[in-house]
């Protein structure tokens, strides 16, 4: 907690209170992170897409030779999501201690538990390469599933749309010509 005062030119104590809740000695993320993490378990797809792109990034960097903690800190910084960024730095931490990667983002809640299954494969097989980009090629295709599912469920209620848009176009027509009869007679 960090606290700034400053006198103003009529005597006045003026300042405020900056209270940083981060991760050192509390479980309650930063706002951001909590805005994250609420938005991550309530869109359908937005914990397989981060799931995906960590999972992705991943497996590719270790699959090319880059070591697991400096490939974890591009993921990282590669995630637009402050909860997941936050529960893989958590993750870099323990692999550093040398407890495994799978466990801490089990216990950050943030990825799906197939994710989390398939990455603790991949340690305990010492193929966590392939394990990672096998994650994110199932979740892309779940995603894909989802979407053309939602096109599916779309294409009627669009062309339902369509139809009646057509027939009041077409009524407003016919009224507009029925009424010139009216006019003649």
């Amino acid at each position: 907690m960090t606290a700034r005062l400053r006198v103003l030119r009529n005597g006045h104590v003026h300042g405020h209170v900056a209270v940083r809740v981060g991760l050192e000695g509390t479980n309650l993320p930063r706002t951001g992170q909590r805005r994250n993490a609420i938005a991550g378990r309530t869109l359908f797809s937005r914990e397989r897409a981060v799931s995906s792109c960590r999972t992705r990034t991943l497996g590719t960097l270790l699959q090319n030779g880059v070591p697991l903690i400096p490939a974890l800190a591009v993921v990282k910084d590669a995630l637009g999501n402050l909860a997941a960024s936050a529960a893989v730095e958590a993750a870099s931490i323990e692999a550093k201690g040398g407890r495994g990667l799978a466990r801490p983002l089990a216990e950050a809640e943030l990825f799906p538990a197939r994710t989390i299954h398939l990455l603790q494969l991949g340690e305990d097989a010492a193929q966590l390469a392939a394990m990672s980009l096998r994650a994110a090629d199932i979740h892309d295709e779940q995603a894909r599933l989802i979407v053309q599912r939602i096109v599916a469920l779309l294409v009627p209620v669009i062309t339902i749309t369509m139809g009646l848009a057509v027939a009041g176009i077409v009524g407003s027509l016919l009224t507009a010509m029925l009424s010139l009869n009216d006019i003649a007679v």
